[in-house]
């Protein structure tokens, strides 16, 4: 079993890697749409992350 920690590396080196074949690959359509839809998951997440920490200080001030 993996660690979670160890979990995320490498769905992100996966990202990572479906995003550079399909930089590279230009003439596949098919690979394209879901590269940008993956992306745009990863920022969606960040700013969920990003959010839930504003949360938690805001919290711990009071």
């Amino acid at each position: 079993m993996k660690s979670p920690a160890e979990h995320r590396v490498h769905s992100r080196m996966l990202v990572l890697h479906l995003d550079s074949s399909a930089n590279s690959s230009n003439t596949q359509g098919t690979v394209k749409p879901s590269s940008r839809m993956l992306r745009s998951f990863g920022v969606l997440a960040n700013n969920v992350h990003r959010w839930t920490l504003r949360w938690t200080q805001c919290f711990d001030r009071s």
